[in-house]
């Protein structure tokens, strides 16, 4: 019985999974797709001032997201940095996902998340690597969001599997205590015969 609890709970959890899965899929697809001349498109843009609006501003929020979740401080010459490792493009595919669900992290992600000017087509007139970069940023936000829910129902799979393991041992227990006596019986019927 506790066995079919344990799974109704895994394949619960999955089908939460499968729901984000896709969204990661096609962002990091996008990321893969950036070519290095893509990213130093990036750093070409001026560094804005407060208050700007329009283009630098669109990538500025966009790049302040993936400082954000890469978790280094978002500022223009971090942001420039962070474009400038040869690495950047492993470190957007190989992020800690997890991190997303940090209540600071999530906190400084949502503000620009409901900004209108923060979707792809936005974003993609300004620049295509800065679209692919918001494709990432959103997919991580919607995984963040995802796993959190599944979160309570990860630990409850692990619960029930140590549970289900530990009766496991006992019934292993069991069952050799019961060889071992049908061993007993059997040569106990033997000594009768002869």
């Amino acid at each position: 019985k506790r066995e079919g609890e344990v799974r109704v709970i895994a394949d619960d959890a999955q089908r939460d999974l499968d729901k984000a899965l896709p969204l990661l899929e096609s962002a990091v697809k996008a990321i893969e797709s950036l070519s290095k001349k893509d990213v130093e498109e990036l750093k070409k843009f001026e560094t804005p001032q407060p208050g700007q609006s329009g283009e630098t501003a669109n990538v500025k929020m966009v790049m302040e997201c993936v400082c954000v979740i890469l978790g280094v401080i978002p500022n223009w010459k971090n942001m420039k940095q962070l474009l400038s490792d040869p690495k950047f493009k492993s470190r957007l595919i190989n992020v800690d996902k997890d991190r997303v669900m940090i209540p600071v992290v999530e906190k400084k992600i949502i503000k620009y998340y409901d900004d209108p000017q923060f979707t792809p087509e936005a974003v993609e007139r300004v620049s295509m690597t800065a679209k692919s970069l918001c494709i990432w940023v959103r997919a991580m936000k919607v995984y963040g969001e995802v796993a959190k829910g599944v979160a309570p129902k990860r630990r409850a799979l692990q619960e029930g599997m140590a549970e289900l393991e530990e009766r496991q041992k006992k019934l292993a227990k069991l069952q050799d205590k019961h060889k071992g006596l049908i061993t007993k019986i059997n040569k106990l019927e033997d000594d009768l015969q002869a």
